[in-house]
C-alpha cells in the first residue's frame, strides 16, 4: 500500500499571525500582508464556525492565499495559536513584538507557543533589545527557528520573511510527512524504499528552484562535477553513487535566507554575511531533523547496498550541507575546521560549488569563462581548497567545461 502523504502537499494559503500592541502597527501589518482593511482579531474559523477570512495577497508574479490574524497582546496571541493548533490550521510565521505591557510579554508568549507548536517561524519585531539574542535562542530555541527584525520595518521585509519562511515550513513539513510515510514502507519490497528515499532528496533539491530560476540547473551541475572528482580520486562505486546524490542538497538552507540578502545585486554588509552564513547549519539542521526517531526506522529500511545504523543519504547530505563552506586553511564557515578534518564529501562540493558560481552569472556578477574559473580555483590550491581535490579537478577540467555547457543550454 502506498503511504498517504496528501497532508505533505497542503497547497493551502499562508497563515501567519502578526502581534503587536500597537493600533498602527497592526494596521502596517493588515496593508503589508493583505491590502485592505478586515475585521481584527481572530478570525471565524477559529470560533469553529467555518468560516474564513481569506484574502488574495500578490507574492510576485502570482497570486497565493494569506491568512493574517491580528493580536494586541501576548496573551492573545498565544490563545490564536492554540486555537488554530486544535484546528489543523497552525500558522507559519509569527511576527511578535517584544514589548507589550500587561500580561506575556512577546519573549514568554513566544515561549508558550513554542512549547505547543515546534515547527512556528517566530520573528521577533522590536525596536528594542531588552535581552541579547543569545539570551531569546536558550528561552526559545531552535536557532533555525527564530529571527528579528528591527523596527521601523519596511513592506519588503514583512513580505520577505512572511514568504520564505513559510515556505520553509512547507519544506520542514513535507520531509516530516515523509518520514512518517516510510513506517508504513517496512514490509515492501527494497527497490520501492529506495525510491521513497531518492523522492524526498529530489524533492529538497528542487525547494531551491523556489528562491533561485538558476538554482535547478546549478545542483544538476554541482551533483556531475562532484561524481567526476569522486570517480577522479578513486573512490569507491557506492560513495560516488551517493556524493553525486547529495550535493545538489549543498544550499538547501538558503530557504531560511531573506530574498532581500539572497538576491541582492551587490556586496553583503558584514551583518548581511552573518545572515548568509547561517545557510549552513540550517540546511544540516533540516537533513538531521528528529534523527533519533528516523535512526531506528532506517535500520528496518536499509538496503542491502546501504546497510548501516542510519541513512547514508540524509548522513552524507548533512555533511554537505554543514561543510561545503569551510576551507584547507582553516578560514571558512561555519566551524573553521582545517584540512582532512573536513569530509571529503564537502571537500568536493566546496570546488565543485565555487566553480559552477565563477561560470554562472549571479545579481552581482557575470559569468566568467572556463578559463578565469581555472586561474581563480588555482589560487585556492592548498589554501580553499583541498590541494588532492585541485589536482583531481585539472586532470578533469576539460569535462568540466563540457558538462557546463552541456547542462546550461
Amino acid at each position: 500500500m502506498e503511504p498517504d502523504l496528501a497532508a505533505a502537499h497542503d497547497d493551502g494559503p499562508v497563515r501567519v499571525l502578526a502581534v503587536d500592541d500597537e493600533p498602527a502597527i497592526r494596521e502596517a501589518y493588515r496593508k503589508i500582508l493583505v491590502g485592505r482593511g478586515t475585521p481584527e482579531g481572530h478570525p471565524l474559523w477559529l470560533e469553529g464556525t467555518g468560516a474564513l477570512f481569506f484574502e488574495e495577497v500578490a507574492w510576485g508574479p502570482t497570486h497565493q492565499g494569506l491568512e493574517l490574524v491580528l493580536c494586541d497582546s501576548g496573551d492573545g496571541g498565544v490563545e490564536a495559536a492554540r486555537l488554530a493548533v486544535a484546528a489543523g490550521r497552525p500558522f507559519h510565521v509569527v511576527f511578535m513584538d517584544v514589548r507589550m505591557p500587561g500580561g506575556r510579554d512577546g519573549i514568554e508568549a513566544a515561549e508558550a507557543i513554542r512549547a505547543f507548536d515546534g515547527r512556528a517561524q517566530i520573528v521577533f519585531v522590536t525596536a528594542y533589545m531588552d535581552q541579547t539574542p543569545d539570551d531569546m535562542v536558550l528561552r526559545v530555541p531552535p536557532v533555525d527557528r527564530l529571527f528579528y527584525l528591527q523596527k521601523p520595518f519596511t513592506a519588503a521585509e514583512i513580505r520577505q520573511f512572511a514568504r520564505s519562511l513559510s515556505a520553509k515550513w512547507r519544506v520542514e513539513r513535507d520531509l516530516q510527512a515523509h518520514q512518517e510515510g516510510l513506517e508504513r514502507l517496512v514490509q515492501q519490497r527494497t527497490r520501492e524504499v529506495e525510491r521513497s528515499r531518492l523522492d524526498i532528496i529530489l524533492r529538497l533539491a528542487k525547494a531551491g528552484e523556489y528562491r533561485d530560476e538558476a538554482t535547478g540547473r546549478h545542483i544538476v551541475r554541482v551533483g556531475e562535477y562532484t561524481r567526476v572528482l569522486a570517480e577522479a580520486l578513486g573512490m569507491d562505486a557506492k560513495f560516488v553513487r551517493l556524493v553525486s546524490l547529495t550535493s545538489p542538497l549543498h544550499d538547501i538552507g538558503k530557504i531560511g535566507v531573506p530574498d532581500g540578502i539572497l538576491l541582492k545585486p551587490g556586496r553583503l554588509t558584514p551583518r548581511e554575511f552573518r545572515i548568509m552564513q547561517r545557510h549552513c547549519r540550517i540546511g544540516a539542521d533540516i537533513l538531521q531533523n528528529d534523527p533519533s526517531g528516523i535512526t531506528n526506522l532506517l535500520r528496518h529500511l536499509s538496503l542491502e547496498e546501504t546497510e548501516g545504523a542510519d541513512n547514508p543519504i540524509i548522513r552524507m547530505a548533512s555533511s554537505i550541507a554543514l561543510g561545503h563552506h569551510e576551507r584547507w586553511d582553516g578560514q571558512g564557515y561555519p566551524g573553521g575546521i582545517r584540512g582532512a578534518d573536513i569530509p571529503i564529501e564537502a571537500r568536493l562540493t566546496a570546488l565543485a560549488d565555487v566553480y559552477d558560481a565563477l561560470r554562472s552569472p549571479r545579481p552581482y556578477k557575470e559569468a566568467f569563462s572556463h578559463e578565469q574559473a581555472d586561474a581563480l580555483l588555482a589560487e585556492g590550491a592548498g589554501t580553499q581548497f583541498d590541494p588532492d581535490v585541485f589536482d583531481a579537478y585539472r586532470r578533469k577540467s576539460t569535462l568540466f567545461d563540457e558538462l557546463y555547457r552541456t547542462l546550461t543550454a
